[in-house]
């Protein structure tokens, strides 16, 4: 789901497909300024009949007053555990792994991908400043010809700043450059890291979150 999708925008649509009783629970991302959505919603019915009913209608969707990207059913068992834990598909390829993941305690070194290939430094430590006040590390590698090799190191002193920074960059894009999300994936902090090591934490991607 679109990060600046509403909830009530969102029940409206709904309701273009079923006439049936629901609850919607739209989780946002805390601090910041920006009531950002996390990128996903439960929806809970009395019965499971009108569930039923909607899923046909509802599949390949895409919010219409949104982007064109269809929305991603997946379906929760009701009971005692919180919704939240319970939603485990936290991986995506095409924007990383999602902040609500357990696998972020802790973690104060984050990899961005997807950064266009002219974007240079100072242009995206500018674009990080506009969310976060806390003091960074950015380390942006270029090939020989000067160009970004799409991705980049950000390093914070402590956890809680990256914390607060991730459910506000999820789904962004550089607005100065394509609409190309970008991608997010943890980094461990070495006492020893160098240039060789960060390649291969790159390229061993597929491999830690698939």
């Amino acid at each position: 789901m679109p990060a600046r999708c509403k909830e009530e925008e969102f029940r409206t649509f709904l309701r273009s497909f079923t006439s049936a009783t629901f609850d919607l629970k739209m989780p946002r991302s805390r601090g910041g300024t920006c009531n950002r959505g996390k990128g996903y919603c439960f929806i809970t019915f009395a019965d499971a009949e009108s569930l039923r009913v909607l899923l046909p209608l509802l599949w390949q969707q895409p919010i219409p007053t949104r982007n064109p990207r269809p929305l991603k059913l997946l379906p929760l068992s009701v009971g005692d555990v919180d919704e939240e834990v319970a939603y485990v598909e936290l991986w995506t390829d095409q924007f990383g792994l999602h902040p609500s993941s357990a696998l972020w305690r802790g973690v104060r070194r984050l990899l961005v991908k997807n950064i266009p290939a002219r974007c240079k430094d100072d242009e995206f430590h500018m674009f990080l400043r506009t969310w976060t006040t806390a003091t960074f590390d950015l380390k942006m590698p270029r090939s020989k010809g000067g160009t970004c090799k799409g991705y980049c190191f950000i390093t914070f002193a402590d956890a809680e700043s990256l914390c607060n920074l991730l459910p506000l960059l999820w789904q962004q894009s550089i607005p100065t450059r394509n609409f190309r999300p970008l991608k997010l994936l943890p980094l461990s902090v070495d006492d020893d890291e160098d240039e060789d090591e960060d390649e291969a934490a790159v390229g061993s991607e597929l491999l830690t979150w698939q």
